[in-house]
């Protein structure tokens, strides 16, 4: 009896697990470190093949060194680059000195009758006050999504042959082995029909940006053509990586659409209307690199904000407070703890389950350097494990920031809803959950709970276009009560903007279960295809980015900030009492038409040619363009003609003159590009 007493003891009492200790583990994102850890404990066999892929920064020979590791070099974004690799082999990949730094984050996840007339597109279709109807034509409106149906007519031109241009599936591995089988001719995205997987969201996502007309249904840009990279988003498949179900894909995803763009020289606007939450130990420093690399002129992400507008997640315990507690909301279906902890002092971190408690303190986590400090109880039958290691991170320069993490899929309900976590000790302490798996909510008192901060990656970046919902089901038009709001964890200023995001109509994937009815259908080809209503910010971002595709037609070199100065100027106000910008609204909702007249700088007339986005003037006699040379002296600049369809026609550099007498009569967009901000800037012509 007594030695059974002691082994029940031996069961019940706190442990601590020793944690197989990573060689160069700070080269490693978080994500990246969980992934070589689970390969560890499973104790694969050494013929494990599996792979992933994974963004790499390197300042020696790439690819010799991913070649000598079972490595293959996918693509090349400025000084990122996007790889797939070996699991068994990323420890010794790491290990090579010119190796600086290894990624791979989880897979963001998915968050129109009436639309183009609340977001005022309809008189840039009518060409109202202006030469010609604007839809898009000539731009590339880019998806990149999970379930895309290529047979939908919402896809189709008036021929009836498909309007997609260009097709990466990352749920099928190419001629080489490699996850992302690639579609280059309407024949073959034809005959594929659509991409692996049961989703509806890309093809219902897709259709808001730019679906043909079908019924009395269209997308904001319907003229525009159109390119996906279609890829699975669920969250699980990170675990069990095969080939790699990484935001590495998405990363890949952009730059394949883009570069179809450059080849055709064609603007490019993405639409992604998925997120991931992040944390202060988020490991994403050279997705952000990557995708700031990937935008500019010509090239433009829009984001969906995200769908977590009634949820917390960010507490700041005062340093004149002992002790503060939250709840932590953990899922029943996917239960999981992922939160950071950032500080100066030294904290206890103590988390319960139901009656049973796991206590960290700060200075046993940094002791424990290159490994995780878990403990382990066991609850209802159950060993359940939270893991808490320090993390090297750019959030360093404020605090030291501890990861928690813990799963615990097999616990009955009563355990799920008390889980509470507690900052004890002196000095300010910051917790920051994964609003996705664990918001956190009130326990009563005063927990110090922010209001805001739940906006999602990538939609908070800086060089992201990031996009909230207003619902009008109810016609007033104000935010969606999901929209997730700002400011950034960092307190700069998101969403940028909003849109109709609430109760939209749009296409259903015919080859999902979601597309078998709905509110609206079609008989096309002898099959029945369906319109379906959905609401999130998903459906409010794809609005944005089908108004960017109207103005990329009208100026095909404008950059993310320019998107941005549009919209300042432009936008209207759904709530008026409100100052702007404000983190609901940003700058306000998206004004297609007067975003229009502000791109071309004919909100009053097309009479006298000025360069928006400067005081300078253009001097035009019906055959000659003349810009002042003065003031353009010092400065490197050219100046660039297109036809309305954003076609490039002529371009001079260095001159402060163009002769156009050659070209037809019409309406011809003037761009003049200079490296002086001030000095640059487009127009119209009428010769």
């Amino acid at each position: 009896m007594k030695r059974l007493s002691l082994l029940l003891c031996a069961i019940l009492m706190y442990l601590t697990l020793p944690a197989q200790a990573l060689r160069d583990s700070h080269k490693l994102s978080p994500a990246l470190r969980h992934v070589v850890r689970q390969h560890h404990r499973q104790t694969l066999s050494s013929q494990d093949n599996r792979h992933i892929c994974l963004l790499m920064k390197c300042d020696g020979d790439a690819s010799s060194v991913l070649s000598r590791h079972g490595g293959t070099l996918l693509a090349t974004i400025g000084e990122v680059l996007v790889a797939d690799v070996p699991i068994a082999r990323i420890e010794t990949l790491a290990s090579e000195a010119c190796v600086q730094r290894l990624e791979a984050e989880r897979m963001p996840r998915p968050e129109m009758r009436v639309t183009p007339g609340y977001v005022n597109a309809t008189p840039a279709y009518a060409g109202t006050d202006l030469p010609q109807a604007f839809d898009g034509t000539g731009v590339i409106a880019g998806s990149v999504d999970c379930g895309h149906d290529f047979t939908h007519p919402f896809f189709l031109d008036d021929d009836g042959k498909t309007r997609v241009k260009y097709f990466i599936d990352f749920n099928q591995k190419n001629s080489d082995g490699i996850w992302g089988k690639e579609y280059t001719t309407p024949e073959t995205i034809t005959q594929a029909q659509h991409s692996v997987g049961n989703s509806a969201h890309g093809t219902h996502v897709l259709g808001i940006m730019a679906g043909s007309e079908v019924l009395q249904f269209h997308g904001i840009a319907p003229g525009a053509d159109l390119c996906v990279a279609d890829f699975n988003s669920e969250r699980s498949e990170f675990e069990s990586p095969d080939g790699g179900i990484t935001s590495a894909r998405c990363i890949l995803g952009f730059k394949r659409l883009f570069d179809y763009a450059d080849a055709h020289q064609q603007p490019c606007v993405i639409n992604f209307s998925n997120g991931e939450s992040t944390t202060f130990a988020i490991g994403r420093t050279l997705e952000r690199e990557a995708l700031e690399t990937l935008v500019g002129a010509g090239h433009i992400i829009v984001s969906a904000a995200g769908n977590d507008g009634d949820k917390y997640r960010y507490v700041v315990k005062p340093a004149s407070v002992q002790s503060t507690t939250v709840m932590m909301d953990v899922g029943v279906l996917d239960p999981e703890i992922i939160a950071d902890v950032r500080t100066n002092s030294e904290m206890n971190v103590v988390i319960r389950l139901g009656n049973n408690t796991f206590t960290f303190n700060t200075a046993e986590i940094r002791e424990a350097e290159g490994q995780y400090l878990s403990l382990s109880r066991l609850i209802d039958g159950n060993t359940v494990t939270i893991s808490a290691e320090r993390v090297d991170c750019e959030a360093d320069s404020i605090g030291t920031v501890y990861a928690f993490r813990g799963n615990y899929p097999t616990l009955s309900y009563p355990y799920y809803n008390n889980c509470t976590i507690t900052l004890q000790g002196e000095g300010e302490a910051e917790l920051l959950s994964d609003i996705f798996v664990c918001p956190l909510s009130s326990t009563g008192a005063n927990n110090y709970l922010q209001t805001g901060y739940n906006l999602g990656w990538p939609a908070e970046l800086d060089c992201i276009i990031c996009v909230g919902s207003t619902n009008y089901s109810n016609g007033a038009g104000l935010l969606s009560y999901f929209s997730s709001v700002g400011p950034t964890i960092d307190h700069r200023m998101k969403p940028d903007v909003v849109a109709p995001g609430s109760n939209i109509i749009s296409a259903a994937n015919s080859f999902s279960s979601r597309g078998n009815s709905g509110s609206y259908s079609v008989l096309y080809n002898n099959k029945m295809y369906y319109f379906i209503s959905l609401s999130g910010t998903s459906m409010a971002s794809p609005v944005m980015a089908g108004a960017v595709a109207v103005w990329l037609q009208a100026c095909p070199t404008l950059t993310p900030e320019d998107v941005k100065a549009t919209i300042r100027a432009t936008s209207t106000h759904p709530e008026r009492t409100m100052d702007y910008p404000n983190h609901k609204y940003g700058w306000g909702q998206v004004d297609v038409y007067n975003g229009l007249l502000h791109v071309l700088n004919v909100a009053d007339g097309i009479a006298e040619p000025r360069m928006l986005g400067s005081d300078m003037k253009m001097e035009w006699d019906g055959n000659t363009l003349s810009i002042d040379g003065n003031a353009m002296k010092g400065h490197q600049y050219s100046m660039t003609v297109y036809d309305m369809q954003g076609r490039k026609l002529r371009q001079v550099d260095m001159q402060d003159n163009m002769n156009l007498s050659t070209l037809p009569q019409g309406v011809y967009i003037v761009n003049l590009h200079a490296d002086d901000k001030s000095l640059s800037g487009s127009t119209l012509i009428r010769k």
